[in-house]
């Protein structure tokens, strides 16, 4: 994995075609959708819903998948239900359409 991204973080794609090394999944969609377009959309085409659509992946980056982290990390017998529900909530706040 070093070889690729010295980051040594998943995930990472290689574009041979491009000569290129594409880390972190946000900016492989951004770059799949704009070398590799297909019959659906990765990224919407109208600017204010890509923006929101953005706006999502980096909240559930930063936050959601800590939520999910938490939970996993926990045996499920050990883990108190105040934390579960704590990360829950937390994953259903970062995750929620932003008000318009």
């Amino acid at each position: 994995m070093k070889t690729l991204w010295p980051l040594g973080k998943f995930p990472v794609l290689r574009d041979d075609a491009r000569n290129r090394t594409v880390p972190e999944a946000s900016i492989i969609i951004e770059h799949l959708a704009q070398h590799y377009p297909g019959k659906n959309r990765l990224v919407p085409a109208d600017p204010d819903l890509a923006t929101q659509a953005r706006l999502r992946d980096r909240v559930y980056d930063l936050y959601g998948e800590h939520a999910d982290r938490e939970d996993r990390h926990r045996p499920a017998a050990g883990r108190p239900a105040r934390a579960t529900h704590a990360a829950s909530r937390r994953r259903g706040r970062c995750c929620a359409p932003p008000a318009t």
